[in-house]
């Protein structure tokens, strides 16, 4: 005995619907084309242009630059903003600046508690530093620069950090990857591609995720939460043959024989573009209820 049944052709995935989590809604042009770093500090987004040592702050609604000044270091990196002042880490001098916003005026100046940092983030008591030289993120004490714990990279890099009150998000340019992370453990709970294949910058507005790209020279406002739960991505149709065989190895014969096979249907995962043909024919049809 035997019988097989075959669907015709199914579609796995769809174009990804409008305004799911990952997805740019705005875009504007980056205010210099070698930027490293960026936060928002409630009302102007600040990037740190390492070609230029400068820091430069945007106003978001219109990309305009509103003010910039000379950054403390000589190749300025990861940005953070503490609720008064900004923080800029520098990989040269492996150094950690807070600066006055209003003038640029160094306020405190802390060593790096690592040897190679880049990126850099602040969840409203301690700083978050990423060190390329160990594969690790520091939460650092902004009084002293000592490390207070650490975790493992997500990926293969950190580029860009942010936290939006709950997960320290990470910009993995290798990957082209963003990384919702737990802080207390490291655990990864959400990956979103990158906006651009080299995002060297990542802020939180209180609303969306903002990044910037080092190759693309663009700022992008990223969706993260929707009530959508699922985005359907790369389709591709596949044609899918299920053949149920049933053999007897005796020595007696086989009086009665009950095969049952589940139809195929449509699912958030794929989609049918054609009933399946079935040969023989099924004697029976019936619903499992």
């Amino acid at each position: 005995m035997k019988g097989w049944a075959a669907v015709v052709a199914v579609l796995l995935g769809a174009p990804p619907v409008l305004a799911l989590p990952g997805d740019v809604v705005r875009e504007l042009p980056a205010p210099s084309r070698t930027c490293t770093g960026l936060t928002f500090d409630g009302k102007l987004l600040w990037v740190a242009d390492h070609g230029q040592d400068l820091l430069i702050a945007v106003d978001p609604a219109s990309g305009k630059v509103a003010r910039q000044f000379k950054s403390p270091g000589y190749r300025p990196a990861g940005l953070a903003f503490d609720g008064k002042e900004l923080w800029n880490v520098d990989t040269v001098q492996a150094r950690l600046f807070r600066i006055r916003p209003a003038d640029g005026l160094v306020t405190l100046t802390l060593p790096a508690p690592v040897s190679a940092p880049r990126a850099l983030a602040f969840d409203g008591q301690a700083l978050w530093l990423s060190d390329d030289a160990s594969s690790a993120i520091h939460r650092v004490d902004p009084t002293d620069g000592t490390t207070i714990r650490e975790i493992r990279f997500p990926g293969a890099s950190v580029d860009g950090m942010t936290f939006d009150g709950r997960y320290l998000w990470v910009a993995d340019r290798l990957a082209d990857r963003l990384y919702a992370v737990v802080p207390d453990s490291g655990e990864v709970v959400l990956a979103l591609p990158s906006t651009g294949p080299h995002p060297s910058g990542l802020a939180w507005t209180g609303r969306e995720l903002v990044a910037v790209d080092y190759q693309t020279d663009r700022l992008s406002w990223i969706k993260r939460d929707d009530t959508e739960f699922l985005a359907r991505t790369d389709p591709r149709e596949e044609w899918v043959v299920f053949t149920h065989q049933v053999r007897n190895f005796g020595p007696d014969t086989l009086p009665n024989l009950e095969s049952l096979i589940a139809f195929p249907s449509d699912l958030e995962s794929q989609q049918l573009l054609a009933p399946p043909i079935f040969d023989p024919t099924p004697q029976e049809t019936i619903a499992d209820l």
